[in-house]
């Protein structure tokens, strides 16, 4: 097999972007450019700056893997074009996201639509970790010349397990500081569930201090700032059901680590959210009140479910899994 120089570029430094890294440095030599988070002058002269680095890197590299479809995609995937390298484009979610009224995706600036549109539409491979995500994005990108892939993301059991006896307690992740992303992660709707709801605990993972002010958060909602993997899966392990009200989503990590954990998983019917639960949990279509508390009482009640969830995630969504369809693909 001919050697692999593979270079790596990514705007952030996530568990599943540091997961490829690992995979394909099994398979080749692999060269990582992270682009420093900005915006404006700073963020142009990165791109700049970019731009010769790449003159040097792309002579010896036999692969260009990019993850999301954003500003910075277009340069590496047109590079890629001049030098015939072999190029993919993961998607993970707000680069096939366009939901204007709330400014949110990478095709509600004219610009940044171009950038990410000119990624998607010249890159050998477009990976979407869900398959939703993929036609969403031939809605919106129109023609993609190269192939369309769906590769889930992968997790590794014995890092997510249930060890403890199970409570009455709702648990959500979302990152969040700002109005935009409760919006995105339906956190403002979890909340008027939780007030619904005043006999149980509700828990939020990931609020920051902006967060904590901007969500209007009744009594029987716990606000945790961000934690570590270890105290996550505790939290996990311990609630009963996992909900997911988001508006708009990819093929969220959180949803498939509470099933691992044998939660009981409840999630609104947008991106990979449905394919992720299947008949192992319930599905909130529409987003009412109402049908969540019956949903969240009727998983409360079941005794096997959260064990069937744990299977169905470890059927679908083993790490091996991603890392065979990533090898085999590059």
């Amino acid at each position: 097999m001919p050697a692999k120089n593979i270079i790596f570029i990514t705007m952030v430094n996530a568990t599943f972007v540091n997961k490829d890294i690992q995979i394909l440095e099994g398979i080749g030599e692999v060269t990582v450019y992270r682009y420093k988070k900005s915006k404006g002058f700073p963020f142009a002269w990165e791109l700049l700056r970019s731009f010769f680095i790449f003159l040097k890197l792309f002579r010896k590299s036999t692969h260009v893997y990019i993850w999301f479809a954003d500003y910075h995609a277009f340069m590496p995937v047109m590079m890629a074009k001049w030098f015939r390298l072999k190029s993919y484009v993961n998607i993970g979610g707000y680069d096939a996201a366009h939901i204007p009224e709330i400014k949110y995706g990478a095709y509600t600036n004219p610009l940044r639509a171009f950038c990410s549109k000119y990624a998607v539409r010249n890159a050998t491979y477009v990976l979407p970790v869900a398959e939703r995500l993929g036609e969403r994005l031939k809605d919106i990108v129109g023609h993609i010349k190269g192939e369309v892939i769906t590769v889930p993301f992968g997790f590794k059991a014995d890092n997510w397990y249930c060890n403890t006896e199970k409570e009455d307690v709702i648990v959500t992740v979302a990152i969040f500081g700002g109005e935009q992303r409760i919006k995105i992660k339906g956190l403002d709707f979890y909340c008027e569930v939780a007030r619904s709801m005043p006999e149980y605990q509700f828990v939020i993972i990931g609020a920051d201090e902006e967060g904590k002010q901007l969500l209007d958060a009744p009594e029987n909602v716990l606000l945790v700032p961000k934690v570590q993997q270890e105290e996550l899966r505790s939290w996990y392990s311990k609630s009963k059901v996992y909900a997911q009200f988001s508006i708009s989503e990819g093929l969220p990590n959180a949803v498939i680590e509470s099933m691992f954990c044998e939660c009981i998983p409840i999630g609104t019917d947008v991106g990979g959210i449905v394919n992720i639960i299947g008949d192992k949990g319930f599905v909130l279509e529409p987003r009412d009140v109402k049908l969540a508390q019956n949903q969240i009482k009727q998983a409360f009640n079941d005794k096997n479910l959260g064990k069937e969830a744990r299977d169905r995630a470890l059927t679908k969504y083993p790490f091996d899994k991603r890392e065979r369809l990533l090898v085999d693909l590059i």
